[in-house]
């Protein structure tokens, strides 16, 4: 509810300096700073989305080889008298002779390649999951920066806009007091 508040206090402000009826505080190296942390924030969202594209790839392909392997096997395993498989059709014999191998080295694959896997989420992805979790927390301290400015800008222009009021009525300068104790 504060938050909301402070939201629409901040409207008109936001809305003056848009248009350029207010002053509006700029630091062009925090901007610069800004717009690399905003670089390097996306680098690593990118970083982080293609690792885990990159470890569920394999995991697919390994488990599509494996069931691959094991519908291959029933397919082309004999059945009750269709022992004649081979001379019926000559071109899959070669095919047929090597289904358990393939089948091994798949299994043999996939044992290899887990601890590869693991090693990616290890030594890649849990760190990278640990600076976005970094960057979020400096992206609001970033957002709250910016919050604290546009208070300050706005303060300051309702201080300087009031200062510099050349014919001042007695309500003018009970809220000129009130505005220098704000800002």
């Amino acid at each position: 509810m504060k938050g909301a508040l402070k939201a629409v206090k901040r409207a008109p402000h936001l809305v003056t300096s848009r248009v350029g009826m207010a002053s509006k505080s700029s630091d062009a190296e925090f901007d610069e700073m800004n717009r690399r942390f905003t670089a390097f924030e996306g680098y690593a969202e990118k970083l982080m989305k293609d690792t885990t594209a990159f470890r569920d790839a394999i995991n697919n392909m390994v488990r599509s080889s494996t069931a691959f392997a094991a519908a291959f096997s029933v397919l082309f395993s004999p059945l009750g008298n269709e022992y004649g498989l081979e001379s019926r059709y000559p071109s899959a014999a070669e095919t047929i002779k090597h289904i358990g191998s393939y089948q091994t080295n798949i299994a043999e694959l996939q044992e290899a390649l887990l601890p590869e896997v693991e090693l990616v989420e290890s030594r890649i992805m849990a760190p990278v999951k640990e600076l976005v979790e970094m960057l979020k927390k400096i992206r609001k301290a970033i957002t709250k920066r910016d919050h604290k400015l546009v208070d300050y800008d706005r303060h300051n222009n309702s201080y300087t806009k009031l200062r510099d009021k050349k014919e001042k009525s007695l309500s003018d300068e009970k809220n000129l007091f009130k505005v220098e104790q704000d800002f």
